[in-house]
């Protein structure tokens, strides 16, 4: 059984989770007092992929709740409230991720 991962992954992770926006990667070197090297080859440690990548999938996560529990959703207040810049950076990154256009995955939530 895997254990938890370092209390400074756990860290990143919860910083990159919680904000829809995300503190940022510089925020996160500072407070680990990394460099960016060393974040990268700590996070495929613990994780499987970099921090970036980590942060695309925790947004893609955000965007999936936020559908899920929408009534009436639109693909704009979408992806301003999980932290996409604009609708196309949601639709290129829901594409890239599941193969499927947010569209797509909102039939499937049944929206």
């Amino acid at each position: 059984m895997a254990g938890l991962p370092p209390a400074d992954m756990g860290f990143a992770f919860n910083a990159l989770k919680t904000e829809s926006a995300g503190p940022g990667m510089a925020v996160i070197l500072d407070r680990l007092d990394v460099s960016p090297r060393t974040l990268r080859r700590r996070c495929r440690e613990a994780f499987g992929y970099g921090p970036k990548t980590l942060d695309r999938i925790l947004r893609f996560q955000r965007f999936l709740n936020l559908a899920r529990q929408s009534t009436e959703p639109r693909l704009a207040d979408l992806a301003f409230e999980a932290g996409y810049s604009d609708q196309a950076h949601l639709t290129r990154e829901v594409r890239r991720l599941s193969g499927f256009s947010p569209a797509t995955v909102l039939r499937q939530f049944g929206a």
